[in-house]
């Protein structure tokens, strides 16, 4: 009997250290990778499926203009995953363009508008523009009232972006509201900011985003642009900040697909 208990505790695998340690961590970060492109897979399969039901009419050139949101992970953001999910059903019949620049706001898309969209070869069809979080921002200076760009000037240079689109091209211009974004983590950003006594901004106040939110939808309602809404699939989200980087304002790769899903949709109508 002592040696059947002796036999039978050798045989059993230990974890507590050693070979057998190693061969679990090395079943786990398998199941990790697996899990991943799992994940992936099916991202990518909903975001064909989405293209299948697309309707535009090739040649086309869809031109995205807007702040980090787009210009960060470039090769792997919305318009990335736009343009790979078009190309795949239309090839080279339909051109994708990234012209996001990080820390833009409405004023300096303006200013760079002739050089970014509308001296583009070949001509653009589409032109989204995907702004709001900067333009929004509370400065510090302010107490939190006064936001980077005064409403008023937000309003009258969103009007001249959208009709020199409109004017000078003939696109369709489609507006993509602002995300939400976690608040809580945006809030404690700024409040550490404080306490060291830097000059800082508040991103993603709810109020302030909605507010320029219903500025950027009277402005498509008003001018005959699209208008399509983001700001309220990612602030209902079952998992809110799954969506987002550690920032709270800028959106990860689940965020990204969200928000492709949302463009494909919107082509699809």
């Amino acid at each position: 009997m002592n040696v059947m208990t002796t036999t039978t505790t050798q045989t059993q695998p230990s974890f507590s250290g050693g070979a057998g340690s190693k061969v679990l961590s090395f079943a786990l970060c398998i199941l990790l990778v697996l899990s991943s492109a799992y994940g992936h897979a099916q991202t990518d399969s909903t975001l064909a499926d989405s293209a299948t039901r697309v309707k535009l009419q090739p040649p086309a050139h869809l031109v995205f203009v807007g702040d980090s949101l787009t210009a960060m992970f470039p090769a792997s953001n919305y318009v990335a995953k736009v343009r790979a999910t078009l190309q795949t059903r239309f090839g080279d019949k339909v051109r994708v363009t990234n012209a996001g620049v990080g820390g833009d706001y409405i004023t300096r898309v303006q200013a760079r508008l002739e050089k970014s969209v509308l001296k583009l070869e070949p001509k653009p069809t589409h032109v989204f523009i995907f702004l709001g979080h900067n333009d929004s921002k509370l400065k510090s200076s302010s107490g939190y009232k006064e936001p980077v760009v005064k409403p008023e000037d937000f309003d009258r240079q969103y009007r001249e972006v959208v009709s020199a689109i409109q004017k000078t091209l003939g696109a369709k211009v489609i507006i993509l509201s602002a995300t939400s974004s976690v608040y809580e983590i945006t809030r404690a950003t700024a409040e550490k900011s404080a306490k060291a006594g830097k000059a800082h901004n508040l991103f993603g106040k709810p109020e302030a985003l909605e507010q320029f939110n219903a500025m950027a939808r009277k402005v498509a309602a008003d001018l005959g642009a699209d208008y399509v809404d983001l700001y309220t699939p990612t602030r209902t989200h079952t998992d809110k900040p799954s969506l987002f980087t550690k920032d709270g304002v800028h959106i990860n790769d689940n965020g990204n697909t969200l928000v492709a899903l949302e463009v494909l949709k919107y082509l699809a109508r």
